[in-house]
């Protein structure tokens, strides 16, 4: 049967600069807090985080210039390694309290992890946010309470932005497909429209037993005038369900015009001739209640290694078939040899 085909990736390089922009603006606030050490509290964190200033400085250039190209798993890497700047940067500070309000610079990671990742790999950041205030909170001088009050704060703006940003991803994504359908789809009959089949036909691989077949409804003029127009779509409606029936996996079909179909078959064994009489067979079946019949062309695909010519070509001679179907009476099927 045929399948939607997919639409075009249109990812660009935009968030992941953001991103290089948040390690470098992390690098540049970290380093200036160092030149104050008495901000900092002495021992292993204060080395850590120091540690930490060049290494996210220099992940922010090859962020810029290669991160669009990098999969999910090394971006996420480069989030964690951000987010651990910025825990470490108020694990170390003296005055913890104060700092955790720093947590606000884990925001761009938040943002871009909701905007580009998986949902899944979306609640795995979240549950290092989460873990990173609490990390935040700790122990220390300060009062319990009074620390986790202030590192709820930015917690909360963190999982909210989060959230309201993957919940217009959804509703973008959604949006998205259905305007892709809708523009490669048949309004009438949910088929495929020419633009879909160029489409479906550019992602397979046509080879010699791949062929073209036309068919048109006879007479079908007739038929709106006798029965009026509803009737005439209600027998197209019927001859698109007919022919989704009669296909093998692989196979493409497409309303190419007012009551002419097209079928790609992606294998026509165990032989072209065979093939089309039972997808006649099928659609004269389903429209027998209104005495309707269909001719047919069919021509057997010559591949040159680009889809969407050889698909005209054979739909040229199948055009020729079809219009040899039709001069010898009708309601019968010719081949293109």
């Amino acid at each position: 049967m045929h399948s939607v085909p997919s639409a075009p990736d249109r990812s660009g390089s935009g968030p992941s600069r953001l991103l290089a922009i948040a390690l470098w603006l992390s690098s540049v606030l970290g380093g200036l807090a160092a030149l104050d050490p008495a901000t900092m509290r002495p021992g292993a964190w204060t080395v850590a985080f120091l540690s930490l200033i060049p290494v996210a400085a220099a992940f922010g250039v090859l962020v810029w210039f290669w991160g669009a190209r990098w999969d999910q798993s090394r971006m996420m890497a480069v989030l964690v390694l951000l987010d651990a700047l910025v825990v470490v940067s108020v694990l170390g500070n003296l005055d913890r309290r104060s700092a955790a309000i720093n947590l606000f610079l884990l925001m761009p990671p938040a943002l871009y992890a909701a905007a580009s990742f998986s949902r899944r790999l979306v609640r795995v950041h979240e549950v290092v946010l989460v873990a990173a205030c609490v990390a935040a909170i700790g122990s220390g001088s300060d009062a319990v309470l009074s620390t986790a009050t202030t590192s709820l704060i930015p917690l909360t703006g963190l999982l909210t932005a989060s959230e309201m940003v993957l919940f217009q991803r959804r509703s973008l994504e959604r949006a998205l497909t259905e305007v892709h359908t809708l523009s490669i789809t048949d309004p009438l009959t949910g088929l495929l429209n020419r633009r879909g089949l160029h489409r479906g036909a550019a992602e397979r691989e046509l080879t010699a037993q791949s062929a073209v077949l036309l068919l048109d409804v006879d007479r079908f003029k007739a038929v709106n005038d006798l029965h009026g127009h509803a009737v005439g779509d209600e027998v197209l409606v019927a001859l698109a369900q007919g022919l989704r029936s009669a296909l093998r996996p692989g196979d493409l079909v497409a309303r190419t015009g007012g009551e002419e179909f097209l079928v790609l078959l992606g294998d026509s064994a165990p032989g072209l001739y065979d093939r089309a009489e039972q997808l006649r067979a099928a659609v004269r079946r389903v429209l027998g209640r209104w005495n309707c019949t269909v001719s047919l062309g069919a021509a057997r695909v010559q591949p040159t290694g680009d889809p969407v010519g050889d698909l005209a070509e054979a739909t040229d001679r199948a055009d020729r078939a079809l219009y040899t179907a039709k001069s010898s009476g009708r309601d019968r099927t010719a081949i293109d040899c």
